[in-house]
């Protein structure tokens, strides 16, 4: 889906979306500016991505998160409505109140001028974009949640992958985390409507690999701490470990 869409990709989830067969635990090596450091997650043979593999990522736990998640997709989407409308009727008025400015400074030089009707169209169609899209993405999210509740770990990506289309593809590295800013988080994309604001932040891959060399690539691609390794082991993911409630 290209950013520039209005209504979402119904179906933006890659690889194979059920069963167990395409999972397995897997160990790789990790580095930060203090050295190396082994990280553990799950892998989706079928992408390459790699997710969290935690006590607090568990099937279990990813199941009470799956009704939390059916339980605020529907208000939230609310909220960001809300959100877009606000900021259209903001938007209107500073671009009414610049177009008053300048026409009382009375520039002679109009190729200085701002396009100021062209700022305000493409700053409209953002807000217009956002409400547009939200219902897609909060009942998606929604759905997607229901069925994370009968199988975690793919409704998981699911989930997941629906609120990255959401939040116009930055990651999480680039947004915010419920009130926590994230290292590259920045306030300007924002301001133009286009930020990343993510809840269940966990739902996201915490890094990619290739699928036939399983060399693991930094996650985000201004994270000069990371560098490119290989995954030390890797196994098929128990039953228990899948299925256990």
């Amino acid at each position: 889906m290209s950013e520039t869409a209005i209504v979402p990709s119904f179906w933006p989830i890659q690889g194979q979306w059920f069963g167990k067969s395409h999972w397995e635990e897997v160990k790789y090596e990790c580095h930060d500016e203090d050295g190396s450091f082994e990280c553990s997650g799950l892998r989706d043979k079928t992408t390459g991505l790699i997710y969290l593999n935690s006590l607090t990522n568990s099937p279990c736990v990813l199941r009470v998160k799956a009704l939390a998640v059916a339980a605020y997709a529907i208000p939230y989407l609310t909220i960001v409505i809300a959100y877009h409308v606000i900021r259209l009727v903001v938007v209107s008025v500073y671009y009414v109140c610049k177009a008053i400015f300048y026409a009382i400074k009375q520039t002679p030089d109009t190729e200085k001028r701002p396009k100021i009707f062209a700022e305000w169209v493409d700053a409209t169609k953002v807000s217009l974009k956002g409400i547009v899209r939200a219902p897609f993405y909060g009942i998606a999210m929604f759905f997607g949640s229901l069925y994370m509740f009968f199988d975690p770990l793919n409704g998981r990506k699911i989930v997941g992958a629906y609120e990255f289309e959401w939040n116009h593809k930055v990651p999480l590295k680039q947004s915010l985390h419920i009130f926590l800013p994230h290292p590259d988080f920045s306030l300007k994309p924002f301001l133009q409507g286009k930020g990343g604001y993510y809840v269940p932040g966990c739902f996201q891959p915490v890094a990619t690999s290739n699928v036939e060399t399983g060399v693991v690539f930094k996650p985000y691609k201004n994270d000069e701490t990371w560098g490119d390794s290989k995954i030390l082991e890797n196994k098929t993911i128990s039953w228990l470990t899948f299925c256990v409630i």
